[in-house]
C-alpha cells in the first residue's frame, strides 16, 4: 500500500442507526482492497464502534482513523423565532487526547440538553478543541447551509470561528455526488463559496465522499432502511430522499476522476491521514478501591456471612464441605485481583435490602457462588442444588465476573444515587444493548415500506427458519434445502384448501410456493413436462380448482411416474367444502393420490384411481375452520390412532420415546414415518394431552 492516492475520511457504519449500512468489521477489508493504508469512521453523533473498529483494523494492517460527525447548533436563538436544526462537522482524533476531547463532546450531545435534539455548541468545540482535525461538513454542514441560503457574511464568519477554534487543523469540506444531471442542488450552490472562502482565507480543501453504503448496487435497500427509520414508504410522492446513489464507497480512481480540477483536495485525503496517529487500546477494568486491604475485608465477610446463613438454614452438606467451598472460592476471587468487585456489589445490594427496595434472589451463572450467598448477593444455596462456582468465575477463562441482579423497577433509581453519591457521579455509569435488526423483523419492516401485502409478508417472514433463539440470516435461509414445494395451480384461491396447506407446514421446515395461477391445460402440461428435474426430486402439493379435473389428471400422471407429490383439490357440496390432506416429511417420498372429497354427511366422492394415504372427513366442519389448534390436533391425533400409540405416553414423562403397537411394516404400510409420529405425538402433548380415541379421529366439537 504504497503511495496511497486517496483515503476516505467520512465513513457511516451499522453504529450510526438506520442510516449507515457499512459493517464495521468489514470496513477493512474493504479499503485494504482498494489500497487504502487507513480509513475513518464518523458516526453520527456516537463513536459506538471506536474500540471494535480500531482492533479490527488494526488486524487487518490498516491505520484507523477514530472521528464522528457531530451535530453543532450554530445559530443564536433569537426570542421569538424558532432555533434551526443542527448541522453536522466531521472531528478526526489526531492523539490520544483528541479521542478524549471526542468522547467529552459525545457526552455534551446528550447531557443537559433538556428536550432538545442532540448538538454541540461553539463553546463546547472551543473547550475541547485539543489533539482534533476539523472539517467543516459539506454542503449539509453548518457553512454549507448559510451558503445556500445566502447569508455569506454570516458563513464567512462561522468559518472564522472555525479557524480560531482548530489553528492549521481546519479543513474546508467538498463533496460531489453527481446524478445523471450533474451535481444536487445543495452541492452546486455551496461548492463555489467554499472553494472562494478557502483561497481568501488559506485554508486547505479536502475532498470527501460521504459513505453510506458499501456498493452501488445497495442504494434500493438503504433507501428502505432509511424509510424504516423515517416511518416512510418507498414509493410515496413527496420528496423524502436526502442521498443519492452517489453516496456508496468509491474507489480512489473513481474519486480522483471526480476531483480531477482539484487535485490538491483529493492529496489533502492522505495528509489528514497522516496526521492521525492514534489507536483506540483495550483498558483493563478499573474499579473504585472499597477497603485499605479488600482482600481481608472479604475475607472477614464471607466468613461471618456464610456463619450467619448456617445458623438459619438446613444444612446440606456438612459444615467442613461448606467451609472448604468458601476457601477454594476465596482463592480463586483473590488469585484473578476481584475481592473489591465483591464487596462493591454485596455493599448496594445489602442497601437495597435493609431499606426494603425489593431485590431478585439471584439468577445466571452468578448463582452458583457460596461467596456470594455468604454475601447477601444472592439467596440461593449452590451446594444444596450442586452448582458449579467454575461456570461464574475460572482462572482458565479469564474475564470480568458479572452478576445479574434485579431490582425493583419502581425503586432502582434510589440504588443508582446511592452508588453515584458513594462514588462519585463521574465514576458511575450505565450501559447500553443494541437492538438488532434480525431477518424475521427486516423482512416485515422491508415489506412494510414496500407496502406488500400483509399475508405475503407475513408468509415470507415465517418461511425463515429459527435457530436456538435467533433466526437465521437471509442468506443462509436462501440457501437451505426445502423440505417441499406448494405449486398453486388455481384461479382462485382460498377457503379451506389454504387452510389445508397451512396443517400440511407443520410437518415441513420449510415450503415454497410457486405460483401458477391461469395456466391452461397446454401450459400445464409444459410445465411438468420434465418432473425429475423439477424441484429437485423433493415432495411437491399441488392445488388444483375443483373443476380442473384434466389440469389435476395432467399433474397427477406427471408425479405418479416419480412417485412423489400430490395433488389437493376442493369442492362444494350443498353448504361445506372439503378436501384431502396428506402431510410431507423430507425423508420419505410419498405415494401419489388424487383429491378425494367430502360432503358433510360424509358422502365421498373420488376424482382418481389411487386412494388417499391419509383423509380428514372433519375438515367438513363449519366449527372446524375458526380453530386451527383443533386442526392441527386432529390431524396429530388420526396419526397416533393409525400408528396405534398406547395412549399411556401421552401420561408419562418418566419415559423418553413412545412405544408403538404398530409394527414397522404396518407404519410403512400407512405412509407413516417416525418423524411424522415423533411430531404428532409431541403436537398432542403441546395442546393439553388428550386421551385419544382407539379408532378414527373425532370431529371437532362445537362450542
Amino acid at each position: 500500500m504504497k503511495n496511497p492516492r486517496f483515503i476516505h475520511l467520512r465513513v457511516h457504519t451499522e453504529y450510526s442507526l438506520l442510516q449507515g449500512a457499512v459493517h464495521a468489521k468489514k470496513l477493512p477489508e474493504m479499503a485494504a482492497k482498494m489500497n487504502m493504508p487507513a480509513v475513518a469512521v464518523t458516526d453520527t453523533n456516537n463513536m459506538f464502534c471506536a474500540l471494535e473498529f480500531s482492533e479490527g483494523a488494526s488486524k487487518a494492517g490498516i491505520q484507523p482513523i477514530i472521528g464522528c460527525q457531530v451535530d453543532l447548533g450554530y445559530t443564536v436563538i433569537e426570542q421569538g423565532k424558532r432555533q434551526e436544526d443542527p448541522a453536522g462537522i466531521v472531528l478526526l482524533a489526531q492523539s490520544e487526547a483528541g479521542y478524549l476531547n471526542l468522547m467529552k463532546l459525545n457526552s455534551c450531545l446528550y447531557l443537559d440538553q433538556g428536550n432538545q435534539v442532540p448538538q454541540v455548541t461553539l463553546d463546547d468545540l472551543q473547550k475541547y478543541n485539543a489533539g482534533l482535525i476539523c472539517l467543516t461538513g459539506g454542503p449539509d454542514g453548518p457553512i454549507g447551509r448559510l451558503l445556500r441560503a445566502g447569508q455569506r457574511p454570516a458563513a464567512e464568519a462561522l468559518m472564522d470561528r472555525f479557524a480560531a477554534i482548530y489553528p492549521d487543523r481546519l479543513y474546508v469540506e467538498l463533496q460531489r455526488h453527481p446524478d445523471g444531471t450533474g451535481l444536487p442542488e445543495a452541492e452546486a450552490l455551496s461548492e463555489r463559496g467554499f472553494v472562494e472562502m478557502a483561497y481568501a482565507k488559506g485554508l486547505p480543501l479536502v475532498a470527501t465522499n460521504d459513505v453510506y453504503f458499501p456498493k452501488i448496487s445497495l442504494y434500493e435497500a438503504h433507501d428502505a432502511l432509511m424509510c424504516i427509520a423515517d416511518g416512510a414508504y418507498v414509493d410515496q410522492q413527496e420528496p423524502r430522499r436526502r442521498l443519492t446513489p452517489q453516496h456508496f464507497m468509491k474507489t480512489p480512481e473513481e474519486m480522483i476522476t471526480l476531483f480531477a480540477d482539484l487535485p490538491e483536495a483529493i492529496d489533502n485525503t492522505v495528509e489528514i491521514s497522516r496526521r492521525c496517529a492514534f489507536k483506540v487500546y483495550k483498558r483493563d477494568p478499573i474499579l473504585p478501591k472499597f477497603a485499605d486491604d479488600e482482600i481481608v475485608e472479604l475475607r472477614r465477610q464471607a466468613n461471618e456471612g456464610l456463619q450467619a446463613r448456617l445458623a438459619v438454614i438446613p444444612h446440606a452438606v456438612s459444615l467442613e464441605a461448606y467451609q472448604a467451598r468458601l476457601d477454594f472460592e476465596l482463592g480463586i476471587i483473590e488469585g484473578m485481583g476481584f475481592p473489591g468487585y465483591f464487596l462493591i456489589v454485596a455493599d448496594f445490594i445489602k442497601y437495597a435490602k435493609e431499606n426494603k427496595i425489593p431485590v431478585g434472589p439471584g439468577r445466571g451463572s452468578g448463582a452458583g457462588s457460596l461467596v456470594a450467598y455468604a454475601l447477601l448477593i444472592t439467596d440461593l444455596d449452590p451446594l444444596r442444588y450442586s452448582l458449579l462456582f467454575e461456570r461464574f468465575l475460572n482462572p482458565e477463562r479469564v474475564s470480568m465476573p458479572d452478576f445479574d441482579i434485579d431490582f425493583c423497577m419502581d425503586r432502582r433509581e434510589e440504588v443508582i444515587r446511592y452508588v453515584q453519591d458513594k462514588y462519585g457521579r463521574d465514576k458511575v455509569g450505565q450501559i447500553i444493548t443494541f437492538g438488532a435488526l434480525l431477518s424475521k423483523a427486516a423482512v416485515r419492516d422491508v415489506g412494510r415500506v414496500l407496502q406488500m401485502p400483509y399475508g405475503q409478508v407475513d408468509r415470507l417472514s415465517k418461511m425463515i427458519p429459527v435457530e436456538g433463539v435467533k433466526p437465521v440470516s437471509i442468506e443462509k435461509a436462501l440457501g437451505r434445502k426445502p423440505f417441499g414445494y406448494v405449486i398453486d395451480l388455481r384461479s382462485n384461491p382460498g377457503g379451506l384448501l389454504d387452510q389445508a396447506v397451512e396443517v400440511s407446514d407443520v410437518f415441513l421446515d420449510r415450503v415454497e410456493v410457486v405460483s401458477q395461477r391461469g395456466r391452461d391445460k397446454r401450459d400445464i402440461e409444459r410445465y411438468f413436462a420434465q418432473p425429475g428435474d423439477f424441484a429437485n426430486g423433493l415432495p411437491i402439493v399441488v392445488l388444483v380448482d375443483s373443476g380442473s379435473a384434466s389440469a389435476a389428471e395432467i399433474v397427477a400422471g406427471a408425479l405418479q411416474d416419480h412417485h412423489r407429490g400430490l395433488v389437493l383439490g376442493e369442492r362444494t357440496f350443498g353448504k361445506g367444502s372439503v378436501q384431502t390432506l396428506i402431510p410431507l416429511d423430507e425423508k420419505t417420498a410419498l405415494r401419489l393420490t388424487t383429491a378425494r372429497y367430502y360432503t358433510p354427511s360424509g358422502r365421498s366422492v373420488q376424482e382418481g384411481g389411487i386412494e388417499p394415504d391419509i383423509t380428514l372427513p372433519q375438515l367438513s366442519d363449519p366449527d372446524y375452520k375458526a380453530r386451527p389448534r383443533f386442526r392441527e390436533a386432529d390431524l396429530s391425533r388420526h396419526l397416533i390412532n393409525e400408528a396405534k400409540v398406547d395412549n399411556s405416553v401421552l401420561e408419562a414423562d418418566e419415559k423418553p420415546d413412545p412405544r408403538f403397537k404398530a409394527t414397522p411394516e404396518e407404519l410403512k404400510a400407512k405412509g407413516i414415518t417416525d418423524f411424522q409420529l415423533h411430531y404428532a405425538i409431541e403436537t398432542v402433548s403441546r395442546l393439553g394431552r388428550p386421551k385419544l380415541a382407539a379408532a378414527a379421529p373425532r370431529k371437532a366439537v362445537r362450542r
